[in-house]
Parts: structure tokens; sequence; C-alpha cells
């Protein structure tokens, strides 16, 4: 993800005016490589700012008499779950 991010930055370096994307048919250019980082930021800020602002921590009060270890990996718990919901469920 890293990477992917810092791609329309590189991108946008290099002197074009034609961008094929591989996705769909249509052939891009320098905008559509803009709007799409745009859009690609606007989602990585919204998904962050959601997961900044949920306490992963609130279930471990409720499972760690009954579970070993709990507070070890809640935040890659719930991370791994939020990614789920959105994608796949």
């Amino acid at each position: 993800m890293h990477g992917y991010l810092k791609a329309f930055d590189q991108i946008q370096a290099y002197g074009f005016d034609v961008f094929v994307g591989g996705h769909l048919t249509a052939i891009g250019n320098r905008e559509d490589v803009l709007i799409t980082r745009a859009y690609v930021m606007d989602l990585n800020e919204t998904v962050k700012r959601v997961h900044g602002t949920t306490d992963m921590m609130a279930v471990n009060t409720r499972w760690a008499a009954r579970l070993a270890g709990l507070d070890v990996w809640p935040h890659s718990h719930a991370s791994t779950t939020l990614n789920y919901i959105r994608w796949d469920d």
C-alpha cells in the first residue's frame, strides 16, 4: 500500500500525455491520474480516521478474563476485521 500511494507522484513525474493503466478500456491522461490520486488519498484518510477513532481495546475488557494473550494483537484483529467488513461482508 505504501508503494501504491507513492506511485501517483512517481507517475506524475514522467512527462506523458497518455496513461494506459490496465483497467477498463479507456485510455487516461494526466488529469485522470490526478483525479484517481485524489480519490485514493481521500479513501486512505477516511479509513485512517475511522480506524483511528475506534477504540480497539474496548473488546479486550469484555474478553480478557476468558481469552489469554488478547492484549498482544487486538489492533491487528480489528484492522483485519474492518477490512473484511468493508470489502467482503
